[in-house]
């Protein structure tokens, strides 16, 4: 993914779009920071960011987060979400 490719506008367009049907956006509540914020001191990381961006996918039920981020990579899991990085 993070490799520069030539890819035509079409199957470009044609990702997205398939994408968008897999896909569904979250939104962070305040009550995301509030639980990250404990979680901080729990020392499962030590990335308030990461850990509020976590916290939501997981309470919205998201069952794989997909990232390159090593650290995220790291953990392999987080409650019961698996954390996995892009298939190509």
């Amino acid at each position: 993914m993070t490799k520069k490719r030539k890819v035509s506008p079409k199957q470009t367009l044609y990702a997205i779009d398939l994408m968008s049907r897999e896909i569904t956006p979250c939104y962070i509540k305040h009550s995301d920071y509030t639980i990250a914020k404990c979680n901080l001191f729990d020392n499962i990381l030590d990335d308030l960011k990461d850990l509020i961006v976590l916290n939501s996918a997981s309470e919205r039920g998201c069952s794989i987060f997909v990232t390159n981020d090593k650290k995220l990579l790291g953990l392999a899991k987080y409650k019961t979400m698996k954390i996995t990085k892009p298939e190509i």
